[in-house]
């Protein structure tokens, strides 16, 4: 019974062998996904955003409004989408944070799955005992 239990765990150990990898390519691939998108949005924003501000310098020439509040709505619009991509740094970093302690425990799995090894023993104390 012990041969068997210890194959087992010899098993398991070998199958969790694989986890930190596992973990490395899934937190790589949500990074990946997540700077698409920041992106994309970054490009439709700065898109729409001169197109506004183009319509809106035009229409406030017409008005007779000075070209420098133009101008200053440009540049808004320009921290707009400079917040959007600081967001989006953000939840890289978050990204990369839960991915490390991800990392760090896929790679004890393997260790854990061992056979217990207490001081000689042949199995762990029992709750009663110490």
């Amino acid at each position: 019974m012990q041969r068997t239990s210890r194959a087992s765990s010899n098993q398991l150990a070998s199958t969790l062998q694989g986890a930190q990898g596992a973990q490395r390519e899934i937190y790589d691939r949500a990074r990946g996904n997540l700077a698409g998108i920041d992106t994309q949005q970054a490009n439709a924003l700065g898109t729409a955003g001169g197109a506004i501000a183009g319509d809106l310098a035009s229409r406030l020439a017409g008005a007779g409004a000075p070209s420098t509040l133009a101008d200053a709505l440009r540049t808004q619009l320009g921290g707009a989408v400079g917040a959007g991509l600081a967001k989006g740094g953000a939840q890289q970093g978050e990204l990369a944070l839960n991915q490390a302690g991800a990392e760090s425990y896929a790679a004890k799995l393997p260790g854990l799955a061992q056979p217990c090894r207490f001081a000689g023993r042949q199995r762990p104390p029992s709750a009663g005992t110490a």
